[in-house]
């Protein structure tokens, strides 16, 4: 799971992974939407990129179909930055260019997000097994966390993110 800087954002992003195709003036390659929100998304591009280079993106929402936009790098992360937890390099993006239809389904999917992990961040501090949790856990891809501090601790912070 994606964790970023501190968010100066004014819209929340919402953590994901699903697959992209990025097209940059003749040149298309495959990459993944790691985070996402009405204001943009984080790519994760092993090419370096400069800010301001725009790119065309095409993505599909989980329920929410496929989807294509203009977007703008603001910034690049190299791989192994100090900066996020995962080992992966990538780009900071603002949308340019981008459908109310795909902005709609943006502020749904980050309003599902938030409500699954505010389900999640409540069963964790009552300290005792709810069982719908287990499948909410798994629904949140979060399944891979084998201590509670740590599922603890990557909630709280995702929903920080989320909380702008």
């Amino acid at each position: 799971m994606l964790t970023l800087r501190a968010n100066h954002r004014r819209l929340p992003r919402a953590p994901i992974r699903v697959p992209a195709k990025v097209k940059f003036g003749r040149e298309t390659q495959d990459a993944h939407v790691l985070q996402i929100g009405e204001g943009g998304l984080f790519l994760d591009l092993q090419d370096p990129l400069v800010p301001m280079t725009q790119l065309a993106v095409t993505f599909d929402l989980p329920k929410y179909g496929s989807h294509s936009s203009v977007v703008e790098v603001r910034w690049y992360i190299p791989k192994g930055s100090l900066r996020i937890a995962l080992d992966a390099a990538g780009a900071g993006c603002r949308f340019l260019t981008v459908t109310s239809q795909t902005r709609e389904a943006i502020a749904a999917y980050v309003k599902q997000t938030k409500q699954m992990y505010s389900q999640i961040q409540f069963a964790l501090a009552l300290s005792r097994p709810l069982p719908h949790v287990q499948g909410l856990i798994k629904d949140a891809k979060l399944d891979n966390f084998r201590d509670a501090q740590s599922l603890k601790q990557h909630v709280d912070l995702v929903l920080q993110q989320l909380n702008v």
